[in-house]
């Protein structure tokens, strides 16, 4: 299958720069979110890939990706953003700005009609990806190179790796285009239990011993693993290693006492956006 990843390229363009009205139409957070959720289930531990979920059709997409999505979007606001920015460096934290935060029903109403249309555009943009690379799929149907064996691989596995390849450099272009036209903005310090150096080892320390363990569990050694199975495992090891610094964080802070709600900075102030 295409780099879960790379998903994210297609919807890019639905991003509109700084105060442009493509920016205030489609909620990013919600935008990304769709695009990873029909694969979520390779990067949650103990849950079995059941394709009767149907998170790859089209009836998958406005039922069980629309309400994982929402709460992947939930869970970005409430627990994520707030700590992953502090973490940021310098140079992504200038470059994001403020949204305040919704304070009326109307507003919150707006804000769930903007996050459903972007978990469902970016949803529909992984299904039609997945259509077009993957066996059996609408392009191989369609198109008789895609089905053909090339140099001893199918045509869909070669259109999968080239894809993802072009998700993932196109993503890092489109990233490095916003920051170049972006101006940054003073930001304050990061409010962190120690200096951001050393919170960097320290998560890269327990990213490290978490994908050890991964590799060992899958038996890595033992050649057991697939490569598929592999990269998924260290992916989902990362990921779970960091949803577990954000919680530490917030107790961190609840420690000190005024922690912040979601969705607001330390100081009070409405917590900068982010992807």
């Amino acid at each position: 299958m295409p780099f879960t990843p790379s998903h994210v390229l297609a919807v890019l363009p639905g991003i509109g720069p700084r105060g442009s009205r493509r920016a205030a139409l489609l909620l990013p957070s919600a935008l990304v979110a769709g695009t990873v959720v029909p694969d979520i289930t390779y990067y949650v531990p103990g849950v079995s890939i059941d394709h009767s979920l149907g998170m790859h059709t089209a009836r998958g997409v406005v039922t069980t990706d629309l309400v994982v999505g929402l709460v992947l979007v939930a869970l970005w606001l409430a627990v994520l953003r707030t700590p992953l920015l502090e973490l940021a460096p310098d140079v992504v934290r200038s470059r994001v700005d403020p949204v305040p935060r919704p304070r009326t029903t109307r507003a919150w109403l707006a804000l769930a009609a903007v996050a459903v249309v972007s978990v469902l555009l970016g949803a529909w943009s992984h299904v039609a990806w997945d259509e077009l690379t993957h066996p059996g799929g609408l392009g191989a149907q369609h198109v008789p190179w895609i089905a053909q064996s090339h140099a001893g691989v199918a045509g869909s596995a070669w259109l999968q790796l080239v894809s993802s390849a072009v998700g993932l450099v196109g993503t890092a272009w489109w990233l490095e285009v916003r920051r170049r036209r972006t101006p940054p903005r003073v930001v304050r310090p990061p409010a962190l239990p120690v200096r951001r150096e050393v919170a960097w080892g320290v998560l890269a320390a327990a990213c490290v011993v978490a994908v050890l363990g991964t590799a060992v569990v899958l038996g890595v050694g033992g050649a057991r693993a697939s490569g598929f199975v592999l990269l998924t495992g260290v992916m989902t090891a990362v990921a779970w290693t960091l949803v577990a610094a954000c919680v530490a964080w917030w107790a961190w802070r609840a420690t000190r006492g005024g922690a912040p709600r979601p969705g607001t900075r330390p100081d009070g102030h409405p917590q900068d956006a982010a992807l």
